[in-house]
Formats: C-alpha cells, structure tokens, sequence
C-alpha cells in the first residue's frame, strides 16, 4: 500500500461507516477503490456482500478486471483462496443491477401498480431513445382518443394545452420517474400524496428546478387566453426555465387539473409498456425501486452489507433511495466530483454528493414511513478529498479551479437549482 498518498490510504484502510469521497480525474480514485476492495476483502469481508456500481458497462468491466488481476496476484504457493474470490467479485452498472431486480420478481411490479397487466420475465430492455420516444407517442395517441373529453373543465383542456408537445411530455415523466415521483391509479405514490390535497407547490417546482430545461410557456398569447400554461421544454436540455410570473398565474385547482391529467398519462404509460413487456432505463430505475419497497423477500434477496458507488455526481435520487435499499447495513462509499455535476446530466441530483448526509437521512425516513426498509440510521459521514492529480500539472489545475470561482455576467445562462 505504499504508493498510496495519505488520503489514498486513508480511503483504503476506511472501510465500514458512510463514506463521501470528492475525486476528480486523475486523482487515483479507481487504484485507491481497488485497494479498498481488497482491504475489505482480507478483512474476511465476503465478495457476494460487497457490490460496487457505476454508469457504464466499460467502467464495471475495467474495474472487475482489476480487482481480479490484484487479488489473483496475493495467492502463495498452489493456493486459489484468493482467486477463487475474484470469481464473486460484483461490479456492475445501475441499469443491469435494476433489470436484474426486475426480471427476478416481475411479478412485484404488477403486485405494487395494482394493475391487471402483467410483466414478465422475457421483458426486454429498450435502449434506443427514439424508438422510446415513438412509442410513447403511439401510446399518447391511443389515449387522447379513448380519453378525448374526460378532462374538459370550463373551457380548459391540459391535452389542447400539450398538443403537438407530446415529447416534452415524455421529458416530463422521465423526470418524474428520475426524482422517484410514482403515480398510482388514483393518486400519487408516498410523499406525492400531498398533491392530491390540493398542495401542488412541490410538484410544480420540481419540474421547474435542477433542470435545463423549460425554454418558455406555449406562448404569451395562450397564457392570456388560458390563464395558464404548460411548460415548453421541462426535463429538456435546453437553457431556459419557466419564468415566476408563470409559476405564479398557474392557480392551485387548474394545477391540479394539469397534475391529475400528467398523472393518469404517465400510469397509462407504465401500464402499457407492462403490457408490452417493454422496458426503458427510466422504467427499469422505477420498478427496481417499487420491487425492493415494496417486496420484503426480493429485498432481502438481493441486499449487500457494503456499497461502493462510483461517478456518484451522475445519480439522480431515485437511484439513491435504491442504494438505501439494497443496504444492510450503513456501509455505503460514494465517490464522485461536485465539479463535473455542475450542468447535470441525464436528471441527476448533485444534491446527492453535496448534501449527502442530510438527504440521506430525509431518504432513510421517508422510505421507513410505513415499515423499517432500511435496517439502520444515518451515523455520520466520513469525509475525504482527493487534491493531488497525477495527470495535469499543477498550472493547469490552478486555471481550472480559478475559473471554478470566475464571476459571470447577466448574459450567461445558469441554473439556479444546480448553484451550490
């Protein structure tokens, strides 16, 4: 462990606890994750009960081979002990993790929706996006045309206001599903509940906040006519977000309106790719979820009793609350960089890195609501940043982060949520 620095090693030697590591590239977080792994591993820590997760399949490969080449390397003589641990070495991506849940209880998503329709286990995983975003349209047609006139009420129509929208919308339920926001037949799952009260606040700001997204209301015209508007671009990539005044003229029943309308498309979207046996990312995320709150067995099938998350910037917060699930205990290691989260990407949360003990803890209480899930309690956070780079030099660090902290003008386009 030598050609470790002090707060490499002191990741390597950290190994129980709850664990934030800041890490940017060229740092030696994946030499240093490596080394830990293997620590846990001589501390007669079982490899099954150890998962470590990342985004891409590459990065899950390269790290399973290097855990691997190390722990071969340690065997003496005619020994295997060591080799044959690497055979159980669990390194994997969030995706396959989730479709492996899902595909090992389908029928738990059927048990939590409610629903009639039944997901199978040759359900197949769609990964091109415009294939996805053509089917929803397909379904969106359908359900104009089975549900034309139900949501009419004094003249205002939530599908006239979608019209030819109908990706924006798609963009929407993604970012619902993302943010863990779930509906059910009737309402909406948890914490969402509090919408069907009448409060509607905290959904409404959730589609407007952490996103690139709105770029403006269908147009100031139909504001005026309509007295409200849906938001053109939410969950988009573009730079704009819906303005106050918007969020203001929206009054709480017309939201409700335009809520219950978003709801009953987003079930009926779940419903039908059910249906289909059909799969996406986003859905996939979403059933993992509902399969590991909701089905004590499957849960307990597949928890571990140590975590190690890698790129943690990248995650979005139903895939925190799915970490929590999958723990036994509070052993959970994220490494990431603040800095590379900044702009967001595929609707994450870089709250998640930078307020990691206090989300966590909300997440702990929330998914214990109504049975004890999650067997343990926030206890304190350790943690550790990475400073010596082992790629750049240090002028060009010292660019970087003085750029970090440059003032902007009022031209430059930023995203207030995602300011830290």
């Amino acid at each position: 462990m030598s050609d470790l620095n002090e707060k490499q090693l002191l990741l390597a030697n950290h190994i129980d606890g709850m664990v934030v590591v800041d890490a940017g590239p060229g740092t030696g977080k994946t030499h240093t994750i490596v080394d830990r792994y293997v620590n846990m591993v001589k501390s007669n820590i079982d490899p099954m009960k150890i998962m470590m997760l990342t985004f891409t399949r590459n990065a899950a490969e390269e790290m399973k081979a290097r855990i691997t080449k190390k722990l071969i390397s340690m065997d003496e003589g005619d020994s295997k002990a060591y080799r044959n641990m690497a055979k159980n070495v669990r390194t994997t991506t969030f995706d396959s993790e989730c479709l492996n849940i899902v595909l090992d209880s389908p029928e738990s998503v059927n048990d939590f929706f409610s629903i009639k329709e039944s997901l199978s286990r040759s359900a197949h995983l769609v990964e091109n996006e415009t294939l996805n975003r053509e089917y929803f349209r397909n379904f969106y047609a359908k359900f104009i045309n089975e549900h034309s006139g139900r949501y009419h009420k004094d003249g205002k129509d939530p599908a006239a206001l979608i019209g030819n929208k109908v990706n924006d919308l798609y963009k929407i339920i993604n970012k619902l599903m993302s943010r863990g926001i779930i509906p059910m037949e009737y309402e909406w799952f948890g914490k969402g509940e509090r919408l069907i009260e009448g409060r509607t606040d905290d959904l409404f700001i959730t589609l407007k906040n952490n996103e690139k997204s709105v770029k403006k209301a269908i147009d100031d015209a139909k504001k005026l006519e309509d007295d409200y508007a849906l938001p053109d671009e939410l969950g988009s990539c573009d730079d704009e977000s819906i303005s106050d005044d918007i969020l203001h003229s929206i009054s709480h029943e017309d939201r409700f309106m335009l809520f219950e309308f978003i709801r009953d498309v987003y079930f009926g979207y779940i419903r039908s790719s059910i249906a289909d046996n059909r799969l996406t990312f986003g859905l996939v995320e979403l059933f993992a979820f509902a399969i590991l709150y909701s089905d004590r067995r499957s849960r307990e099938m597949h928890t571990v009793d140590y975590m190690m998350v890698d790129e943690f910037q990248d995650t979005n917060e139903l895939q925190l609350k799915i970490c929590l699930l999958l723990l036994n205990k509070p052993n959970l290691c994220v490494v990431g960089d603040w800095k590379q989260g900044i702009y967001g990407f595929r609707f994450v949360s870089i709250e998640n890195i930078t307020q990691f003990e206090d989300r966590v803890d909300l997440f702990i209480t929330e998914l214990n609501r109504d049975d004890k899930r999650i067997p343990f309690k926030m206890v304190g956070v350790k943690c550790i940043e990475f400073t010596e780079n082992y790629r750049s030099s240090s002028l060009i660090l010292e660019k970087v982060f003085r750029s970090l902290e440059l003032k902007g003008s009022e031209k430059d386009v930023i995203e207030n949520a995602n300011v830290v």
